[in-house]
């Protein structure tokens, strides 16, 4: 199979779509600071806004 990357995927109630460094915000705000939501995602959350511009960096730069 050819990798061909993220492509956007939209529905009538949903889109899926790269991570954007303006997401840092809504990511920390939704995981990051909620342990309880931190226990069913499958990647670490972050503790602070700093960690979640991070891990949006590491994500960009991966693909």
């Amino acid at each position: 199979m050819k990798q061909v990357g993220t492509v956007r995927i939209d529905t009538e109630r949903l889109a899926l779509r790269r991570f954007r460094e303006s997401d840092a915000q809504e990511l920390f705000d939704n995981y990051g600071s909620d342990p309880e939501v931190g226990r069913f995602i499958s990647f670490h959350p972050t503790s602070s806004l700093e960690g979640a511009k991070d891990f949006i960096d590491m994500h960009i730069q991966m693909y």
